[in-house]
């Protein structure tokens, strides 16, 4: 059953951000064994930076089990929202 959440995390893609805070203490480290990328990389796209290569993002986002795009990794982050104005 879908709730709300899944189905908006379908409809635009989780953050990088968001699915490592989800998974919680060691989900970098995690990423870094499954995927072969540095701490860096993470570090990095979180801070703003977009993934340049197609096929980094690629194995990034196999590891999330496809909860983080390739499209949304290819791209500068989105911010969170705060607030309503």
């Amino acid at each position: 059953m879908l709730t709300d959440y899944s189905l908006y995390t379908i409809l635009t893609g989780m953050r990088l951000a968001d699915w490592i805070e989800r998974e919680g203490r060691g989900a970098i480290s995690r990423l870094v064994r499954e995927t072969g990328c540095a701490a860096s990389t993470f570090h990095t796209h979180i801070n703003g930076k977009p993934i340049a290569e197609y096929q980094t993002a690629k194995r990034i986002s196999e590891a999330t089990g496809g909860e983080v795009s390739i499209e949304e990794l290819c791209e500068p982050p989105r911010r969170k929202r705060t607030g309503t104005g």
